[in-house]
């Protein structure tokens, strides 16, 4: 991701590819449930929310679009995605998403 995050910013994609221990992509495609959990800066956490393939879950590739309330307060965010198949679960790594404030009472 190259620009800059900022609170309440909707439509920010956080996207992961989950890999097993020997860090080989998983074939997600068979998932029967995608989520997301997210961890805000003050420690509260919200979640899990649905995600979705990035593609066609092949390539272990999975996404998550913010909405007005994923990202409310300034910081570091910690989140991490899983899936379930075969009645399994399977965790991606914990990701880190820095979250800028925006500048307030610009004048027009």
């Amino acid at each position: 991701m190259t620009a800059q995050v900022h609170v309440e910013d909707v439509g920010t994609e956080l996207i992961d590819t989950l890999k097993d221990e020997d860090r080989t992509v998983i074939n997600i495609s068979t998932a029967t449930a995608k989520k997301i959990q997210i961890k805000r800066p003050d420690g509260t956490v919200i979640g899990p929310f649905d995600a979705a393939f990035d593609s066609s879950g092949t390539d272990g590739k999975i996404k998550y679009v913010s909405l007005i309330t994923t990202f409310t307060i300034p910081g570091v965010y910690e989140y991490q995605f899983w899936v379930t198949i075969a009645s399994k679960p399977f965790y991606g790594n914990t990701q880190q998403l820095t979250v800028y404030p925006n500048i307030s009472n610009i004048s027009s």
